[in-house]
């Protein structure tokens, strides 16, 4: 008989005597526990029980040449465990609806070397695409639509283009998934049986021209906007009064405000605790070695300016990154509430003497250089650590409440037909120019104010084009999208009522053009997008089907989460 696989002058007779080959080996029915493991059901769901052997036969099959950590990191174990559940439950329905696969169909995916994987509908794409069970789209990050799902190919022969070699493929099924033909055959005859209740399930999704074509229409209708980008630490530091008298009248006016603040944080606060200036630079996260460098020698700059004799307070002002900028570097008592890194913070300012600057201090979110300005005094502590309160309250309110000021006043000139650039310019500079001096001597230029000059200043600009799904700002971070805001906005120059809330404070949009999808284009593309549509639509109503009979079958599916869990070994592996 191999040597009847092995004979070139006989393939073409090789596909029927693939089929007799298997007839006859594997006319057994579900293969049980063997003597090796115990007969402890991983799955258990309709009299039938799927034992260790079982789920480690679909681990192996799924995870092949996976490294561990990799395997940990998709969560394979669990996957595994929700796929086989998953596979019983619709194999069982399959067989309640009188479905059932052909000895002819079982025979010619084995002996093709097609061996599915036992995978949970929600995940089966992304799982597929990771471990190279199915053919991936070269348009997309996911399997090519129309192609098979968490199939994966075995060795069935010694070299591509050979005929079917049965020893190879015998050796192959028990390297890969440790099971002999007969249960191998089993596990893929349940495996197919779930399969065509899938195919029906997926049978049943149409999608029509018009969903189509509002997708397509979505994906490809493009705008470009002019925005406004508002960062809460210019206002902070340039547009609102920072003096002592500004901060005590807000203070007595929200009293109760910062008497409920003060109450949670008192404990914070203890007699001898550091009272320090900062300056800071930011790191970026997971800083690299050569920022950390670059910053280093910006914060060693400041530090030199400093130290020979500029003010901390308008240093601070100018180039420091932390809120406290706004305040000329001063914090107060500095405690646990500073944040990431506080506890170096504090390490290194009690080593200081009242007035000294310290070294450059590295925490994981930016670089400090402190100044020790004394100590909290028992007897007036609470007043202190009162006013403390109060001063980064009314920093964060005031220059909120200044920062949603200028938004207003944008969107209110712009809507009246003034220019959203000139605009922007003109409320910047008339804010940035209010506290400074103006020119002494006759006919003297008036200096331009730090506030103009610096990086987070307003600042305008008019984006390039985008579809609803892009981000015509990539380097802030919004709390909704602004690519759906921009599309929403119906005609050029209407500008978006609402300010949309960023991460570092807000901004204004304003629609510059919008080109919508032609239907001409629509036709050229419907074929591939409509197959595309089809798949993801198709994937949502198996997820929706299988959650449906997990949730009948209640506590009728047994399922052992241990399963799930890694031994010890695996998990000192990496």
């Amino acid at each position: 008989m191999l040597n009847l696989f092995r004979s070139q002058t006989t393939y073409v007779i090789v596909g029927s005597v693939v089929i007799l080959v298997f007839a006859l080996e594997f006319r057994a029915g579900r293969g049980g526990p063997t003597a090796k493991f115990k007969a402890e059901c991983a799955v258990a769901y309709a009299g039938n029980c799927l034992d260790q052997k079982d789920f480690f036969a679909a681990y192996g099959l799924a995870a092949q040449r996976l490294e561990p950590s990799a395997a940990r990191r998709l969560g394979m174990r669990q996957r595994i465990l929700d796929g086989l559940a998953e596979r019983e439950l619709l194999a069982t329905e399959a067989e309640r609806l009188g479905l059932a696969v052909s000895d002819d169909r079982l025979e010619r995916e084995l002996a093709a070397g097609h061996a599915r994987v036992p995978l949970p509908a929600e995940s089966a794409e992304m799982l597929s695409v990771n471990l190279g069970l199915c053919r991936r789209d070269p348009m997309g990050y996911g399997c090519e639509p129309g192609t098979p799902i968490g199939v994966r190919q075995l060795q069935i022969s010694n070299a591509p283009g050979e005929p079917f070699d049965y020893k190879v493929y015998e050796k192959s099924i028990r390297i890969i998934a440790n099971r002999g033909p007969k249960e191998f055959r089993a596990a893929q005859d349940r495996e197919l049986l779930a399969e065509s209740l899938r195919q029906l399930v997926r049978e049943r999704v149409r999608v029509s021209d018009n969903e189509a074509f509002t997708v397509y229409n979505q994906e490809r209708s493009t705008a470009i906007v002019r925005s406004v980008v508002l960062t809460r630490d210019w206002f902070a530091k340039y547009a609102i009064d920072t003096s002592a008298a500004a901060v005590e009248k807000w203070a007595t006016a929200n009293a109760s405000q910062v008497d409920e603040a003060f109450k949670a944080d008192k404990a914070e606060f203890s007699a001898g605790c550091p009272l320090v200036s900062e300056l800071a630079v930011a790191l970026p996260e997971n800083a690299r070695d050569d920022e950390k460098s670059e910053a280093r020698a910006k914060l060693e700059a400041l530090r030199a300016r400093v130290a020979k004799g500029e003010s901390f307070d308008a240093v601070a002002r100018e180039a420091s990154s932390a809120p406290s900028a706004a305040l000329g570097g001063k914090v107060g008592c500095l405690n646990p509430s500073h944040g990431l890194g506080s506890e170096a913070l504090i390490e290194a300012a009690s080593k200081l003497t009242t007035g000294a600057l310290s070294d450059v201090i590295e925490t994981p979110r930016a670089l400090y250089v402190l100044r020790l300005d004394g100590k909290l005094d028992a007897a007036t502590l609470d007043h202190d650590a009162r006013a403390q309160v109060a001063r980064n309250l009314y920093l964060h309110f005031a220059a909120e409440q200044s920062m949603r000021a200028f938004a207003a006043d944008l969107i209110q000139k712009a809507n009246g037909g003034a220019k959203l650039e000139e605009v922007t310019r003109a409320l910047a500079d008339e804010l940035a120019r209010r506290n400074v001096p103006a020119a002494k001597a006759a006919g003297a230029a008036a200096p331009v104010p730090p506030g103009l000059l610096a990086a987070d200043r307003p600042r305008f600009e008019v984006s390039t084009s985008f579809n609803v799904s892009g981000n015509p700002l990539p380097d802030i971070e919004p709390s909704e999208s602004l690519a759906t805001r921009a599309f929403a906005l119906s005609a050029p120059d209407a500008v978006d009522e609402k300010p949309i809330q960023t991460r570092t404070g807000l901004v204004v949009l304003q629609l510059k053009e919008k080109t919508p999808a032609s239907r001409e284009g629509f036709e050229k593309e419907k074929e591939p997008l409509v197959r595309h549509l089809e798949q993801r639509k198709s994937d949502a109503a198996l997820a929706r089907y299988v959650a449906d009979l997990r949730k009948a079958a209640g506590p009728k599916l047994k399922i052992d989460e241990n399963y799930a869990k890694e031994s010890k070994a695996e998990s000192a592996e990496d």
